[in-house]
């Protein structure tokens, strides 16, 4: 394989880790890759750190611009890029050697309607050390348009290579949601879009680790639903069946998203406000042991904090992986099993429902194009 692959990495203000990032695209076994990092108007010492990369290895192309948002610096990657695959990296994240190799040949090998393949990911700390096994979450491959309405079972920017011809079709990213104040459903606005038009790839090898930092822990509440509820309302165009049911189902899925995210914040209280919401919108979700353990969460991190802190550890560049990390397949916990039960039904119902309607969907680029292409 000989293919150029394009990596898009927007970064602001990450000089602590997008050195170990950087490192990690370097030392790719695929080395025919075109770097391009997007500094988004950094105040800190990012820019030395870029410098010296591009210094270092020819295939680092820095950019720069003015504080424009995560969809605006992907935007000026993807448009700066010469290859026909784009890989986009957030600049705190890290991946295995194998990602890009890994993932080509995935796409090289799929049929022409895939347009994006993934992997599942590990969780670190900032210190790089490793959180979590594989995120061993529902492997949807195919045509998957509805399963993620359910959720953005992708996790992140950083797990997934795109065909830059499939986004010609559908478009890029979208930046009103940065001029809007609604940022962080940037992600799966585009997965949604690709996935109406392309099928998915799962590619089980655990290529990718998710970087669990103190700062980012915060959670805007109004904002992110500003964001969810821009994404859902442009999912849901005409010529798109999405029975309320599965509105609920979301709505709620993404509710223990934030409540989790806010237990990590040490926010009790907004913590058990959220997931009163879960319950109210998805009573069945009683049965979701990721309920009690969310709350059991913030509770712990709240009387942890009132004991003396520490400063986090620096990043370190090591690979968190033991080896290629395979997909785990841990049996499913006792306590976990009816809601398995109910995942699995609803997750039956979903695919009846995604097979009875037409594919592909109907997606105008243009309009997010002209998003794209404001100054």
């Amino acid at each position: 394989m000989n293919e150029l692959v394009s990596v898009v990495i927007p970064v602001y203000n990450g000089e602590r880790y997008i050195g170990p990032t950087l490192q990690s695209v370097a030392e790719q076994s695929h080395e025919r890759l075109e770097i391009l990092v997007v500094d988004d108007g950094s105040t800190d010492g990012t820019a030395c750190v870029l410098d010296l990369f591009a210094r270092q290895d020819p295939r680092f192309r820095i950019l720069k611009q003015a504080n424009k948002g995560v969809a605006a610096a992907r935007n000026l990657g993807i448009r700066s890029a010469h290859g026909d695959f784009i890989a986009p990296l957030d600049a705190d994240d890290i991946w295995h050697r194998e990602r890009i190799s890994k993932h080509l040949r995935g796409l090289l090998e799929a049929p022409s309607d895939v347009g994006l393949v993934y992997s599942p990911w590990i969780t670190i700390d900032e210190s790089g050390a490793r959180l979590s096994p594989c995120m061993d979450r529902d492997r949807f491959e195919g045509i998957v348009w509805l399963q993620l309405m359910l959720g953005n079972f992708l996790g992140s920017a950083s797990t997934c290579l795109i065909k830059a011809a499939c986004l010609r079709e559908v478009g890029l990213y979208d930046e009103q949601y940065f001029s809007q104040r609604a940022q962080g459903c940037e992600d799966w606005d585009l997965y949604l879009r690709i996935a109406r038009r392309f099928r998915f790839l799962f590619q089980p090898d655990c290529l990718i680790a998710y970087r669990q930092v103190r700062g980012s822990m915060s959670v805007d509440v109004e904002q992110m639903m500003r964001s969810y509820e821009r994404m859902m309302a442009k999912a849901g165009q005409p010529g798109v069946a999405f029975p309320k049911r599965i509105q609920r189902w979301s709505c709620a899925a993404y509710l223990l998203y934030l409540a989790d995210r806010a237990a990590l914040a040490r926010r009790v209280g907004l913590t058990a406000s959220l997931l009163l919401r879960v319950i109210s919108l998805d009573p069945v979700r009683m049965l979701d042991p990721r309920v009690g353990r969310t709350l059991a969460r913030s509770l712990l991190a709240e009387l942890r904090s009132r004991g003396p802190t520490e400063d986090p550890a620096p990043a370190t560049s090591s690979e968190p992986w033991d080896d290629a990390a395979q997909l785990s397949t841990r049996p499913i916990p006792a306590e976990a099993v009816v809601w398995n039960s109910i995942r699995r039904s609803r997750e039956r119902a979903i695919a009846r429902m995604q097979q009875a309607q037409a594919w592909p969907v109907p997606c105008d680029p243009h309009r997010f194009e002209s998003v794209a292409a404001q100054p």
